[in-house]
This record gives structure tokens, C-alpha cells and sequence, in this order.
């Protein structure tokens, strides 16, 4: 057997490379979204919720899954995503800087130099 010379791969190239496709998982790990992949991911990008998109693969395809297999693959793709570019934030995000308790000119005046209780 021939050995390979030369520097490895990066980890992530690595870890990919060793990553099952989803043909190559034994069938009890495959999703029963799989097959719909394309048009679940469409939707889903278009805002709809997995539940609705569980509704429409039941009427459209006589989809046999449960809406939690569709969330549960929804969620599995989310992790999968790169994080969103450098200066945008999430909704969250938002939400916890524009509810900041104090403000930043705030007229609340700093205990520097103020007298303890009871030492005057």
C-alpha cells in the first residue's frame, strides 16, 4: 500500500470529506424529508413554517412523515448554514440592545464621590 506525502488537508476539508452523504446513511438514519429537500428548503426560505410545508408535502406528495420530521430537518439544515455576514444581527439581537435598561445618557448620577449612609 502506497502512502500519500505532502501536507494534510484542513480540518474542515477533512471532516467533510469523511461526512456520510445521505444515500450513504443506513435507512434508519435517513430523513423521511430527504427526497423533498429542494422544495422543503425553497419554502422554508420563502418564510413558510414547517408545519405548512408538512401540510403541503402531505397533500402534494401523500408525504408518510410526521411535521416534527420536517422541523427537526429544518432545524438539522439551520446548523448547517454558515453564520450570517459581520454586522447583521438577529431579531433577538435587536430586540436585547434596543431594551438596554440604562441608556447611555442616562441622567442617573454615578456613586463616585457620594457619601455613605448615615456619615454625615
Amino acid at each position: 500500500m502506497a502512502c500519500a506525502r505532502g501536507p494534510l488537508p484542513e480540518p474542515g476539508v477533512l471532516a467533510a470529506l469523511v461526512q456520510p452523504t445521505p444515500q450513504d446513511r443506513p435507512a434508519h438514519e435517513q430523513s423521511f424529508v430527504e427526497p423533498f429537500r429542494e422544495q422543503v428548503l425553497e419554502l422554508h426560505a420563502r418564510g413558510v413554517e414547517g408545519q405548512a410545508i408538512w401540510q403541503l408535502l402531505v397533500e402534494q406528495h401523500g408525504f408518510g412523515g410526521s411535521d416534527s420530521s420536517v422541523k427537526r430537518f429544518l432545524r438539522r439544515q439551520a446548523r448547517r448554514r454558515p453564520a450570517p455576514a459581520s454586522g447583521s444581527r438577529s431579531p433577538r439581537a435587536r430586540r436585547r440592545k434596543s431594551t438596554s435598561a440604562t441608556p447611555a445618557s442616562s441622567s442617573i448620577p454615578s456613586s463616585a464621590g457620594c457619601a455613605a449612609p448615615g456619615s454625615s
